[in-house]
This record gives structure tokens, sequence and C-alpha cells, in this order.
């Protein structure tokens, strides 16, 4: 299964055709589970940092001179491209480079800092190496990250010592946190998981993978960390909260090769990450708000209350009153006023005299309770007078021929007249302006009631109400 001429013919005619159904995602996904739990065994397996037969410390630990050297973040894309192994055979430790010597591009140089204004402990100092040990597949990782991508590694070095905790608990962790994305040590692949890496399938034996994998996340730990300005322990536990987002989000991608793994991690700043964050939250509260049984329970309350207050707003357009077009059967001519009386039980028409001084005669008494029908938009007679048809709306008169016919200025105007008359006459019908006002208070009233709730997990079913006690003892 692990054969190098299998995994070609894999990515060759299955990976690189596209269009790839959900079941052949989750084939490829528990196929690469398989070939990943090679690394389980050195990923359990540990070594303690005092073993000098596996390893020395001083292989990648710093001195002290190289610490007071002012670091450049590395342009990663220019960084791998430049590294061959023909370079790294002939380098030599000797004759090292620090990191102020090696320059990435000026959009970078913004970035830079200077160790000597941090004053904080060494991480040698608050690590027990008698009794710390790491497992044999972060200690593989160190050597190929050093040896394949020495720039960025002295990079991480200088960091790691600087801003705590250190280069091997940080590579630990990253380790981990690669291994978990993965699934690498679980029992069963997820029986649901469709998220297969194709470099998994199109690597050689010197760029594994997982290396290489490990090799990028520690640069773009390097720039999330500046890029949120860390330079404490404290804050230690939020950068690897932010990188395990951004490695996701890159992982999520399934890039093609190792360019587009490249690519995609520069790709993946802090403000991505965080932009993803928020959507996802956001995403969240709106599945919370629609779904959930407590949620709908509030919704329900605020919904009676609501429509109140809508039902309120409406009287009051209406009872303010408003001029409107006077249609006749083919045309328009003049102006009426019209509007409702306080006790809401009969809607007036004036005919407008004059527009400037507002002298009015009353054409019309209108019962509410004799208002049968409300005709809004095409089902209009008069639409075709307007410029758009949702501007008509008609009141029809016991049952019969008998109608008043308006033409509101903009559609807002429109709906809300209509919604009265809907109100009045009691019919069910509303404007979308309506559902969509009623919407976004009761959406607000819901998250004042749970804004203490937040990032609180909130019971589907509320908690079984106590037993009275066995003795009731009246008050001394």
């Amino acid at each position: 299964m692990n054969l190098k001429q299998n995994r070609d013919n894999i990515y060759k005619h299955v990976i690189l055709t596209g269009d790839l159904d959900r079941n052949m995602e989750h084939e490829l996904y528990v196929l690469q589970t398989y070939l990943l739990s090679l690394y389980n065994e050195a990923l359990t397996s540990e070594v303690n940092l005092i073993d000098n037969n596996l390893f020395k410390r001083d292989e990648f630990e710093l001195c002290e001179e190289d610490i007071r050297r002012i670091t450049v973040l590395m342009d990663l894309k220019k960084t791998i491209a430049s590294a061959s192994t023909e370079n790294l055979a002939a380098y030599n430790l000797a004759e090292r480079l620090s990191l102020a010597s090696i320059l990435s591009d000026k959009s970078q140089q913004s970035m830079s800092f200077k160790s000597s204004t941090v004053s904080i402990k060494k991480a040698s100092e608050l690590i027990d190496y008698d009794n710390f040990t790491m497992n044999y597949l972060t200690l593989e990782a160190l050597r190929h990250y050093k040896r394949f991508h020495y720039k960025i590694f002295y990079q991480s070095q200088i960091e790691e010592k600087i801003y705590e905790p250190g280069l091997f608990i940080t590579s630990e962790r990253v380790i981990k946190m690669i291994a978990k994305l993965l699934h690498i040590g679980m029992d069963l692949p997820d029986s649901k998981s469709v998220i297969y890496q194709p470099i998994v399938f199109n690597c050689s034996s010197r760029t594994p993978f997982i290396l290489e994998l490990f090799s990028r996340t520690m640069w773009l730990l390097s720039r999330t960390r500046r890029e949120m300005k860390v330079s404490t322990i404290e804050d230690y536990e939020k950068v690897m909260g932010v990188l395990q987002k951004q490695l996701k989000m890159v992982l999520d991608k399934k890039p093609i090769d190792f360019k587009s793994l490249t690519d995609e991690m520069a790709d993946v700043n802090f403000d991505v990450a965080m932009q993803q964050w928020q959507k996802e939250k956001d995403d969240e509260l709106k599945i919370l708000l629609k779904m959930h049984p407590c949620i709908q329970e509030i919704k329900e309350t605020f919904i009676t209350q609501n429509e109140e207050y809508l039902y309120k707003n409406r009287m009051s357009v209406v009872k303010r009153g408003g001029n409107f077009p006077k249609v006749l059967e083919k045309k328009t001519n003049g102006t009426i006023f019209a509007q409702l009386t306080k006790n809401e039980r009969e809607f007036l028409i004036y005919d407008v005299v004059n527009n400037k001084t507002n002298d009015m005669t009353l054409q019309q008494k209108i019962m509410i309770s004799d208002i049968t029908h409300v005709v809004i938009g095409k089902n209009c007679k008069h639409a075709h007078l307007c410029k758009m048809s949702s501007l008509a709306f008609s009141i029809i008169i016991n049952h019969s021929e008998n109608q008043v016919n308006f033409i509101a200025k903009d559609e807002r105007t429109a709906c809300h007249w209509t919604d009265a008359f809907n109100l009045l006459t009691g019919n069910k019908r509303r404007s979308d302006f309506y559902k969509r006002e009623l919407d976004e208070l009761v959406e607000m009233d819901v998250m004042l009631q749970i804004i203490e709730l937040q990032n609180v997990r909130i019971p589907k079913h509320p908690p079984p109400v106590p037993p009275p006690p066995l003795q009731m003892k009246p008050p001394e």
C-alpha cells in the first residue's frame, strides 16, 4: 500500500482528475490515515533530552551571542526555493550565518525586532532537562528542519530562546498539533471525514509530508507571533491556538503540492484567521438562534411583544395620515389625504383643495368594519399608473366594487399602510418589511437576553426540578 508507484498512480489517475465525489474523498482519507499511521510508533516513543546516545542538545540550542542579534522574518517562498540539497551538503555549521545577515524582501523588514529589548527568563531556566522528554517524531522533524531549511530553523531557534518556552517544547506542541489534525494515532479513521491531503500521495522519502509541514508550520508560528505582537510566555497559549486554526485552514484547502502548501501558508495570516474565526462564530450563533429549543421558547415571548410594538408603529403611521394622488379611472388628478381616527374605528378621506394651504374637504368616511379586502400590487386595477406595481394598493368596501385606490410614494410607505389595513381587518398577511423588522427586533432582544451567556454552552433541556425536602420545619 505504501509503495511509491501505487501512491503515484493514485495521485495521477484519481486525485489530479478532480471532481471526486464524497465517497471517493472518504476512501482517500482512510488510505491516508493508514499511511500516516506509520508515524504512530515514533509519535508515542519518547527520548530524554539528556540521552547523548541519540542526540546532543548543542545541535539545536544557541549560544548567548546568537540571541543578541537582530532577527528579520524570513520570506518562506524564497527561503524554501533556495534550499537545495547541494547547498545544504556544502553548508558548514562553523560558518553559519546569523539571521541579521540574511535579508528577506523590504516588505518584511518592518517586522524586525531586537531581542535585547525583551527582558524575560531564559527558557533553559524553566525546563527540567533531566526529566523532560520528547517523542522521536519531534526529534526527526527538528533534524529535517535544520538540514533542509536552516535559515528559518535558526530564526525559530532564536525566537524560542527569547520568547519561551523553548525550541523543544514548541516543536513537541507543533508535532502533536499536526498529528491531531491528520488523525495520526486514532484507533479507527473517522467514518465521516473527507479531508485528505494530496501531497501525502505525491511526496518522496527525502521530503516526507509530515516533516515538511512541520518546517513550514514553525515559520508560520514566527510570523503569527509577530503579527500578534506577542513577547511573553503569558500569551503563548493564545499564539498556539491561532496557529492551530491557521494550520487547519491550510489543510482544509487540500494543497496539491508543496508549492501550493507554501502559498497557502503565506496567505493565511493572523487577520485571515480571525476573520474565519468570527465567521464561524457568527454561523454557530445563527444555528443556535434558529435551532436551539430553549432559544425558541424565548423567541416566542419576544415575537408576541414585538408584534404589539409593530402594531402600534403601523397605527401611528395611518393616524398621522398622508397625501396620495387622486386616482381616477385612467389617470391621476389632484390629491387626497387619508387618515385613521384616534379610536381606530373610522377611516377618513379628504379631498385636498389647495396643497399650499392644506385646505381640505371631507370626501368619504369609511367604517373599518366595512373594509373586507386589501388588494396589493399587480392585482390592483390602477397598477399600470404606478412606476412600480408594488406601490399600488386598494381597499374594497363590503365586497362590492366600491373601493379606494392608493399610490404610495415608495415601497416602504405602501408596506406600512397595507400592514395597517391588514392588522385592522384581522388579515394575517404581512409585508416583507414587517417580517424583516420583526425578525431584527426579536434577534436583538434574544441577543441581549443571552449576552451574559457568551462562550457558555446552553443545555438543550432545562435541568430537572429537585424533589421537595423530606421534612418541612416552620420558621422559629
